[in-house]
């Protein structure tokens, strides 16, 4: 039998339970590729709960963030901005992590990565309306989300509310080190 749509595989995981972090990860990409971005949030904040130190998923918060700011007029800088806080801790994940290795594959794996995440910070950058800086690092330091969480809530739907609350509590902590925060994740490497 041939399954023609996501909607079964959000069904088959409901019924699964979703007990490990691996569940909400799917969950997410499943509720991303069926149009619910909101939900998606919500699962990747679980999953985030569990698994802080997950490079990709914060990227695909960044770019949830980003798509959202795209159709929301009234959040859209605040939740843009926020992209950016999202691309630089998956950014600062990847730069800290210890468990590289030397081999070319290793090597262009996270190259890959990193060229992804600097094209996904720059069209976040864009909608921003700067023009690609030369280090977009630097620019997302001075762009991302730092203000008052408030405001940025008081612009968001309900349903968005508590996954950016939670998002920004994580993200307000960008000043320290991704190991400081993480000291107990060590099973997971980064």
């Amino acid at each position: 039998m041939i399954f023609e749509s996501l909607e079964y595989f959000y069904d088959l995981y409901q019924g699964c339970g979703g007990a490990f972090p691996g569940y909400n990860q799917f969950l997410a990409s499943v509720l991303r590729k069926l149009g619910r971005p909101v939900d998606a949030l919500a699962q990747y904040t679980t999953y985030l709960g569990m698994r802080k130190q997950d490079a990709m998923v914060w990227q695909n918060i960044g770019q949830i963030l980003r798509e959202l700011g795209a159709e929301d007029l009234q959040a859209m800088q605040d939740l843009v901005r926020l992209s950016l806080a999202a691309f630089m801790r998956s950014y600062t994940i990847i730069q800290e992590c210890k468990n590289w290795k030397s081999m070319a594959f290793a090597v262009e794996r996270k190259q890959k990565q990193l060229n992804g995440l600097s094209q996904d910070a720059a069209a976040s950058l864009d909608l921003l309306g700067f023009a690609a800086p030369t280090d977009v690092w630097s620019q997302c330091e001075d762009e991302m989300f730092t203000d008052n969480v408030q405001s940025l809530l008081d612009a968001c739907s309900d349903a968005l509310e508590i996954p950016v609350r939670w998002i920004a509590a994580q993200l307000s902590n960008t000043g320290e080190s991704t190991e400081q925060q993480d000291d107990d994740e060590e099973k997971t490497g980064c």
